[in-house]
């Protein structure tokens, strides 16, 4: 508590949690891989049936910003989550996209009716 009074939450943060959390700045500046093998089997070139590998990399600072702009849509309104991620899906579908940005989801959210509260 003594790092968090005197130093702050970013630096309590980067001394005490158990995972170390980075965030990027800039596009580019950090990506994240995953490589994983699938729960299907297809027929390879041999004529025998194969798992194939799936191997995704991710930029942070997309998704760092699309997460940011779902939350400030949202503030944690679970009903319009619900609400939105569909329209975000559809937008995906209809520009033939694979990444959600704040583009994505501006466009999905302008084709919803939102209230003021």
């Amino acid at each position: 508590m003594v790092t968090l009074a005197l130093e702050g939450a970013a630096s309590y943060r980067d001394k005490h949690e158990l995972v170390l959390r980075r965030q990027a700045e800039l596009p580019n500046a950090m990506w994240q891989s995953d490589h994983t093998m699938l729960d299907i089997l297809v027929v390879g070139t041999d004529g025998k049936p194969a798992r194939p590998w799936l191997t995704t990399i991710l930029d942070d600072f997309t998704d760092a910003q699309a997460i940011a702009a779902i939350a400030r849509i949202t503030r944690g309104n679970f009903r319009l989550l619900e609400r939105l991620f569909p329209q975000i899906q559809r937008v995906l579908k209809i520009n033939e996209l694979d990444t959600i940005t704040n583009d994505v989801i501006e466009a999905a959210q302008s084709t919803l009716v939102i209230g003021v509260t």
